[in-house]
């Protein structure tokens, strides 16, 4: 059985590194006071500092492979893989010997996706341990590779020789209680904790670590007293005090919690120092977060990070102004100013300016083109303008950048199911890697596909396996879809009242109760339900609009045109245009159409809609006109192509044309009646009887409508088929007298007799 991955994260996860640099008067002094205070600027984790001062020692001896090895740990500590790998391996090829450089190699190898590294690991390890026996660290790599391969005795084995050979190196300690606890030996994991400890008891690390483990099995004040311990060997023990904060915050010490936060915070480590914003804004103490985060910003112009905290809190307290304004400045500073640009699509995509958004990232993926959350956000763009193909193209370059990016797998999962492909759905989630499948959001992800696939007990299993540990909205809607589709109605309501109790604007909930009402037939009790949930949230557009697409299928068209017209969204605007149309009032609706697209032009929902007023308008150029404006946003646009290749096709000096637009279409939706009516009409008009015949066969099994009816029916005639030819004309026209074609189809009946 495959070794855990996380285990493999964990044995492959440094507690500490070294570095630091200096300056003096000859070069060879300059360097190595340089690199001196390099390396104790890496011991203190201070990782920016530490790569200033050992690029002054480069600039001294740019051949120092010392220099270059701690290098890399200083980019590697802070996150920059890719330059920690570059120096790692300039110390290598100027020193081949370096053997503390060839085993992070080794590690970043073993770290990597590719399987076949793993034997070139172990070669590197062998050759450091021929030189020396004794390298506990190399061992450790050693268990390590190991583990990758997925041979977990072996990599006790070696786990347990380093520790004999060196009882303090605490990596090998955490990595073999980590096995025991996989193995469910908590007294094992405990002893061998412990013994590091015993082995090393001013080793704040160690003693860190024991306190996780007490934390982790329920045993808080023997935690705490490990985390005081260590922190009494070393005041400044960051990883001590974050642990002892958090484990106050579990047991409800407030104060005490808030203390020990603040003095994190001012240790002066850059990675901690938003430490008591953070924990403001987790207690929903907004404004003091703001002003712990705007004394940070405004000590340090430079720190992005600390620019990002602050808009994103200035966002979560809706003081949008504030954080536009933040942004802006930046990017006046700097228009390549990646972070800003980032945060600034995401505000204007809140806003609905999907356009501001899409110029925003389509600036940071010319600088970053192989970001995966670029493409992640220029996805919600696509999704925001109802670009479909474009928004799940995004969502795969997305995952080609980086398949470990949870947030685009999940989002193209969701995109895949709503458009009826669970089992593309279930088919990417189960290539996700190994420690995010166990992840409660990809079990979620999972649920609703296999709901779409049409899994019922599979699905119902897993919701009552995720339900029996925790509630999420989710999972109790999901519990009522099962609950719905087995028609146990009063379940899915309890369900879903439940869900809408706690947040009575979840539309997919409201979505869900309606269904059900419906489903029973009892429309009055439904509208009054509606009634009620509509009244409490009379400030919510999709709440609104649902509630009066709930009045128009139930008949009071009049009560659902005054709950439209209190609301002002968009999308209410396209559903009065539409109830216009249907009413037979065509230039009201575009009035309305025309009125949306002059305030947002590029609305394709609106630009849609107009063109199909146009088209029943009988104004086909213009239809035409419009439908080509859809295409000139959004070229895979199904619908637009669909219906400009069947209007272009009225053009018999057009019909090429239409073809190659209804080829595209059909390439993008091979299941759509729609398209394969179009596309037969395009064959039929250009003579190909043949062609035709199974596009409109296909169309008809699909979806049997009048219009599809009479073309299948002239198509027979076309070719011979008498019998075949009337039954279907007279089906057509039966059902709708005055089909555009019927005069042609009845011809064809009269010439066949």
């Amino acid at each position: 059985m495959p070794f855990p991955r996380r285990l493999l994260a964990l044995l492959l996860t440094s507690l500490a590194a070294a570095g630091t640099s200096g300056c003096a008067r000859s070069p060879e002094e300059q360097e190595a006071r340089f690199l001196d205070r390099g390396k104790k600027r890496l011991e203190e984790r201070d990782y920016t500092r530490a790569v200033l001062e050992l690029n002054n020692a480069l600039r001294a001896n740019p051949q120092n492979p010392e220099t270059h090895y701690q290098m890399g740990m200083a980019y590697l500590g802070s996150g920059r893989v890719r330059e920690g790998a570059t120096h790692l391996q300039k110390a290598v090829s100027l020193d081949p010997g370096h053997s503390a450089a060839q085993l992070k190699l080794a590690e970043l190898m073993l770290l990597s996706r590719d399987e076949s590294l793993v034997p070139d690991v172990e070669e590197k390890v062998q050759d450091v341990l021929q030189v020396d026996p004794e390298n506990s660290q190399a061992l450790f790599v050693l268990a390590a590779s190991q583990v990758r391969s997925g041979k977990p005795q072996e990599a006790e084995k070696y786990l347990r020789q380093a520790l004999e050979k060196s009882p303090a190196h605490l990596r090998s300690s955490l990595a073999l209680a980590q096995m025991k606890i996989g193995e469910k030996d908590l007294a094992g994991a405990e002893a061998v904790l412990a013994e590091a400890v015993r082995q090393d008891p001013h080793s704040t690390d160690a003693l860190v670590a024991l306190g996780v483990f007490y934390a982790a099995t329920g045993k808080p004040a023997e935690a705490e007293a490990r985390f005081r311990q260590a922190l009494a060997a070393d005041a400044k023990c960051a990883p001590a005090l974050l642990q002892l904060a958090a484990l106050e915050v579990r047991q409800g010490k407030k104060q005490e919690a808030e203390q020990s936060y603040r003095q994190l915070s001012t240790l002066g480590l850059e990675e901690f120092q938003p430490a008591l914003g953070i924990h403001y804004i987790q207690e929903g103490r907004l404004d003091e977060a703001i002003a712990e985060f705007e004394r940070l910003a405004k000590a340090n112009h430079q720190d992005r990070a600390a620019r990002s905290r602050l808009a994103a809190a200035y966002i979560a307290a809706h003081r949008i102004t504030d954080a536009e304004r933040l942004l802006g400045d930046a990017l006046k500073r700097n228009p390549k100013d990646v972070d800003a640009l980032v945060q600034r699509a995401g505000l204007y995509l809140r806003g609905g300016d999907a356009e501001k958004a899409r110029n925003d990232m389509s600036a940071v993926l010319k600088l970053r083109p192989d970001s995966a959350e670029a493409h992640f956000l220029m996805a919600a763009v696509h999704k925001a303008t109802r670009t479909a193909f474009q928004h799940r193209q995004e969502l795969n370059e997305a995952l080609r950048f980086d398949p470990a990016y949870l947030p685009a797998r999940l989002d193209l999962a969701a995109a895949l199911v709503a458009g009826g492909e669970a089992k593309a759905a279930l088919d990417l989630l189960d290539a996700a890697p190994e420690p995010q499948k166990q992840s409660l959001p990809l079990q979620v992800a999972r649920n609703w596909a296999l709901i779409g696939a049409g899994d019922a007990d599979g699905a119902r299993k897993l919701v009552e396996a995720l339900l029996a540990h925790t509630k999420t909205p989710d999972l109790l809607l999901q519990d009522a879809v099962l609950k719905a589709a087995a028609k146990n109605w009063t379940g899915a309501r309890t369900a879903a009242e439940e869900i809408l109790d706690a947040n009575p604007k979840d539309l997919r909930a409201l979505r869900l109760l309606a269904g059900v009402y419906a489903a029973q037939k009892q429309i009055a009790a439904g509208t009054e339900k509606l009634k009620q949930y509509a009244t409490r949230s009379p400030n919510s557009p999709p709440v609104q609009i649902l509630y009066a697409r709930w009045l128009l299928e139930a008949g009071h068209p009049a009560e659902a045109r005054a709950a439209l017209e209190a609301v002002k969204a968009t999308p209410a605007v396209l559903l009065l245009a539409q109830m216009d149309v249907r009413e037979g009032r065509l230039d009201t609706a575009r009035q309305r159409v025309r009125n949306l697209l002059a305030a947002n032009e590029n609305d394709l929902a609106g630009r849609l809609l107009l063109a199909g007023i146009e088209e029943k308008s009988g104004n086909r150029t213009q239809a035409i006109a419009e439908y080509g404006k859809v295409l000139q946003a959004d070229p895979s646009n199904v619908v637009a192509l669909n219906n400009l290749a069947y209007n272009l096709a009225a053009d018999g000096s057009r019909l090429d044309e239409a073809l190659r637009h209804a080829q595209t279409a059909i390439a993008l939706a091979p299941e759509s009646a729609a398209v394969m009516h179009t596309l037969g009409w395009i064959y039929y008009r250009k003579g190909l009887y043949r062609l035709a015949l199974p596009q409109f066969e296909n169309a008809v099994t699909k979806e049997p409508r009048p219009l599809r009816k009479l073309h299948l029916g002239m198509t027979y005639l076309r070719l011979g088929d008498q019998r075949g030819g009337q039954q279907w004309v007279s089906e057509a026209l039966t059902a709708d007298p005055n089909l555009p074609e019927a005069a042609e189809a009845l011809q064809l009946v009269a010439a066949a007799k």
